[in-house]
């Protein structure tokens, strides 16, 4: 299954990063994203168990390389 969901993990966590180091001055909204960032972080993932524990894939393609053209002609690409 494709899903967005494996990128918006990554992005929260990036997102936090950069809110953490341009918060500097500010000391509680600071002290607020990191607690923030988890939880949206941990809802994320949590979406994503019933798909994996029925045995499945939560798969993001951030970017697709034209690989299979030059690989072999007989076989499909995805």
């Amino acid at each position: 299954m494709i899903s967005i969901r494996p990128l918006l993990a990554v992005a929260v966590a990036i997102l936090a990063a950069l809110a953490v180091l341009l918060l500097d001055k500010r000391e509680k909204l600071r002290d607020a994203v990191s607690p923030l960032a988890a939880i949206a972080m941990f809802a994320i993932v949590a979406s994503m168990a019933p798909t994996v524990l029925a045995g499945g894939l939560a798969v993001g393609t951030v970017i697709q390389l034209g690989y299979c053209a030059w690989i072999e002609h007989r076989r499909k690409c995805p």
